[in-house]
């Protein structure tokens, strides 16, 4: 697996695990439409909630950077 680097990821850890989770959330969701499930959000929230968990990635990509600058 050389084209992933493990050290950079052990680093970015809280980054990935919430891409990860985001791509879950929208993977249940589209399921979720098609099956007749449940959906996780209620129709008003749905369309905030994959930018939100982008704007946190780039937030906490933000903050880890102003902690190694510091």
């Amino acid at each position: 697996m050389n084209w992933l680097d493990w050290d950079k990821l052990k680093e970015e850890w809280k980054t990935a695990a919430l891409a990860v989770v985001g791509l879950i959330i929208e993977a249940y969701d589209a399921v979720a439409y098609m099956v007749d499930l449940p959906s996780l959000f209620p129709e008003s929230v749905r369309p905030w909630v994959m930018p939100t968990i982008l704007i946190l990635m780039l937030l906490l990509r933000k903050w880890k950077d102003a902690q190694t600058d510091a």
